[in-house]
């Protein structure tokens, strides 16, 4: 997915850059060729699986992450609906930038306006006989109740989602690569992946970088960084698994060694790097008895 080579080295103020490591270029190389025997060194390389890939995670990200704004009390959809203007803005930029043409705030608006119409749908028998102006409130009412069902009610958010991925799913479409079927090509539809965009941006400008994720990215962020310092340390790769110590052991080269750290610690899983760091450091140290 990410087809380019990371540098050896970077400045401390330097992105990092998602991709292969060079021991890993010529590997990389040799498959591409039997893939594809005719593909350029300079061009874009993605098989079919790497689109598939990408569709999926856009897909996952824009319905998922909005489910999990709402069970986690984040947002409700009335509140989404009437975001700030400068929020709306955010998320049509980072939009216009994928859809490759100029995507407005009210348009982003209107995609939310469209995936919460159902909300509140339907008159209450108290709000027939009101007044217009009394209509309003009740309308508004409704909408505000049916807007913390959504959020609250767990079989109702994940319905929801599953209408969402059903739909966009439906807005799949595939370009067949006659002469390589491995280089085909798998997209969404033009109004399918506006409302993809829209909403995946929103989740991440309105949740993801919202104080309280922002605060565990950095201790994630710090958990990582200490780990990986503590065993690339003096003796600190006695610290690691037996089958790690062994293969960090068999190099000389010190940048095959931290490489191996890397593997290690991209291993873990969340839990796992959490309990780690906790044996190393003291923090709630586990039993020497427990395994690795």
């Amino acid at each position: 997915k990410y087809d380019r080579q990371i540098p050896m080295y970077r400045d401390k103020d330097s992105d990092i850059v998602k991709g292969i490591y060079q021991d890993d270029s010529m590997l990389c190389r040799r498959i591409k060729k039997a893939i594809c025997s005719d593909f350029s060194e300079n061009g874009e390389f993605k098989t079919i699986e790497c689109s598939i890939m990408d569709v999926a995670d856009d897909i996952a990200y824009s319905t998922y992450d909005l489910e999990d704004t709402f069970k986690a009390g984040f947002l409700a959809p009335l509140e989404i609906v009437s975001s700030p203007n400068d929020l709306l803005e955010r998320v049509a930029k980072k939009a216009s930038h994928t859809m490759q043409r100029e995507v407005g705030t009210g348009e982003s608006l209107s995609v939310f306006l469209e995936v919460f119409a159902g909300l509140g749908e339907g008159e209450s028998a108290d709000a027939a006989d009101a007044s217009e102006s009394n209509k309003r409130v009740y309308n508004a009412v409704e909408y505000w109740v049916a807007s913390n069902q959504l959020a609250i009610n767990g079989y109702l958010r994940t319905q929801f989602t599953a209408d969402l991925v059903s739909e966009f799913i439906s807005g799949v479409e595939v370009a067949i690569n006659e002469d390589f079927p491995a280089m085909s090509y798998v997209s969404l539809k033009l109004d399918t992946l506006l409302k993809v965009e829209v909403l995946k941006h929103y989740t991440f400008e309105a949740t993801i970088m919202s104080p309280r994720l922002r605060v565990s990215e950095q201790r994630g962020f710090d958990i990582v960084t200490k780990m990986f310092e503590k065993l690339d340390s003096k003796k600190g790769h006695l610290l690691l698994p037996q089958d790690f110590r062994e293969l960090y052991e068999q190099f000389s080269e010190d940048a095959l060694r931290k490489r191996v750290v890397c593997d290690f610690i991209a291993g873990m899983t969340d839990r796992y790097a959490v309990e780690f760091y906790g044996r190393i450091f003291s923090e709630n140290p586990q039993s020497i008895f427990k395994p690795f």
